[in-house]
């Protein structure tokens, strides 16, 4: 999904504002195989790697849609691969998928510069502690930035 989103897609964010876009993703622990990349991006994209020598890896292709997109990913149920997407990763139970719409718009908020507290005080009071919980482990390092493409 990346590869697909860091050479394929035209959003207005990006054209018209010059700011990056936002990409969740929602999974549990499936694992990412490195030695498989390139031909899941050919089969299921059609691209084709630039030369058979030059391999894509995880880490070049997140660092591609990271250019266009501030990305997430919300682990439901478990912690997943600690490395991957480390400060933009959020777990949440799977008794707590309830709040998804709520954390993904505070994750968004969080992004763009908004306080911590503001960002709880629109939510139900029973709600804060899941919200604040599933922010905590966010290390967002280009707050409110723009892009230049």
């Amino acid at each position: 999904m990346w590869e697909f989103l860091a050479k394929h897609t035209n959003i207005d964010a990006i054209n018209k504002r010059q700011e990056k876009g936002f990409l969740f993703t929602i999974g549990d622990d499936a694992e990412i195989r490195n030695e498989y990349i390139n031909e899941t991006i050919e089969r299921v994209i059609g691209d084709k790697p630039v030369s058979k020598s030059k391999r894509s890896s995880l880490d070049n292709i997140l660092s591609e849609v990271q250019k266009k997109f501030h990305v997430f990913h919300i682990m439901i149920g478990g912690i997943g691969n600690e490395d991957l997407l480390a400060g933009h990763k959020i777990c949440i139970g799977k008794t707590e998928v309830d709040l998804l719409p709520q954390i993904i718009l505070s994750t968004i908020q969080m992004q763009k510069g908004k306080k911590l507290d503001e960002i709880l005080n629109q939510w139900e009071e029973i709600q804060r502690p899941t919200i604040r919980k599933a922010l905590s482990d966010l290390a967002l390092t280009d707050v409110g930035g723009a892009i230049t493409l």
